[in-house]
């Protein structure tokens, strides 16, 4: 998948969602387990509506390494 960050490290949407996917997650899941209050967020994030903050990439950034999914 292309373009999972951009130049400045802001992690993509579609790679939120691949990672989630591969951890074989659904939005509430995965909301629960980054610690975000609304599953809304998650489908802003994967929809690119919304970005996470560098506090959620970092939560994104280590799940990615538990899945093997390069960043």
């Amino acid at each position: 998948m292309k373009n999972k960050a951009d130049d400045d490290g802001a992690i993509s949407g579609l790679a939120t969602k691949e990672i989630r996917l591969a951890l074989g997650l659904s939005q509430e899941a995965w909301a629960k387990r980054l610690g975000v209050k609304r599953v809304a967020t998650i489908s802003r994030w994967e929809n690119g509506h919304r970005a996470p903050n560098e506090h959620f990439h970092r939560r994104i950034r280590n799940a990615a390494a538990e899945v093997g999914v390069e960043l």
